[in-house]
């Protein structure tokens, strides 16, 4: 089955066809597919995509190394960042019409739209958040899926944006699955086009969502070749022993947290 997208222009916008759209598909799939043309920071995020196929290593930023952000880099964070903040607004909007029981959270993302204090100094530094700052508990991490797997999880935040290059054809290689509660298991990658984005929503937005009356569950969803097999055991820089040894996934993923980080 193919996924309908959603128009992110038209989200930010709030266009009420591409709002309900996504919010039909997040309910029903677990996920939505959301195409970015358009929108102004979708150059950046395909070069810095394509620049990740020259990664010798997992993820970046790395757990061992201090991160050292180029200007692409920088500009995909921020992107995905504020469309994070799009589809948690939208999300929110529809669960809580008035406001009044998520208005402390709805102040958070009001106080979040400008982007000119990341990376300080002057918007050219290596780390992201200033300490202290709302969503500063949020995290971006670049994929090379040559050098990694991530078996069967839920996200634990709000809300997780997901892109992804693929350098060859998705069949029998490592792919981003979705375990769908109306469809099984999907292979979100054979749905996207080069500039789209998945989102997810996480375990947090499970307890916000009950908090406001209408549940909305996590999907579980892996990066793997095979979505129905064993856990596989995870080696450091080692693919999905099924997949090709090169020409796998490239993606870049943003996790939307309200929690701040004041370490």
């Amino acid at each position: 089955m193919q996924i309908r997208k959603v128009q992110l222009c038209n989200l930010q916008s709030a266009q009420n066809s591409d709002v309900q759209e996504f919010i039909a598909s997040i309910k029903n799939h677990g996920f939505a597919i959301l195409n970015t043309d358009g929108v102004e920071e979708q150059a950046a995020m395909l070069r810095t995509l394509h620049e990740a196929e020259q990664m010798r290593t997992f993820r970046f930023p790395s757990h061992s190394e201090e991160p050292h952000y180029t200007d692409d880099q920088r500009a995909s964070f921020k992107g995905l960042f504020k469309w994070g903040q799009t589809c948690l607004r939208t999300l929110l909007n529809q669960l809580d019409p008035d406001g009044t029981q998520s208005a402390k959270l709805h102040r958070t993302l009001d106080g979040a739209k400008d982007m000119d204090i990341l990376f300080p100094p002057h918007g050219q530094g290596h780390t992201p958040f200033p300490e202290g700052v709302d969503f500063s508990g949020s995290f971006f991490n670049i994929f090379n899926y040559d050098y990694g797997l991530l078996n069967h999880h839920k996200d634990r935040y709000l809300v997780t944006v997901v892109t992804v290059h693929q350098p060859s054809s998705v069949e029998g290689r490592t792919a981003l699955w979705a375990n769908s509660p109306t469809l099984g298991w999907v292979n979100i990658d054979a749905q996207m086009a080069p500039g789209d984005v998945a989102i997810f929503t996480g375990e947090d937005f499970e307890v916000l969502s009950e908090s406001l009356g209408q549940r909305q569950d996590a999907v579980l969803h892996c990066t793997r070749v095979d979505p129905t097999g064993e856990r596989l055991p995870k080696y450091e820089d080692k693919p999905d022993p099924s997949t090709p040894p090169s020409g796998n996934r490239i993606s870049m993923a943003f996790v939307l947290s309200d929690a701040v980080n004041e370490d």
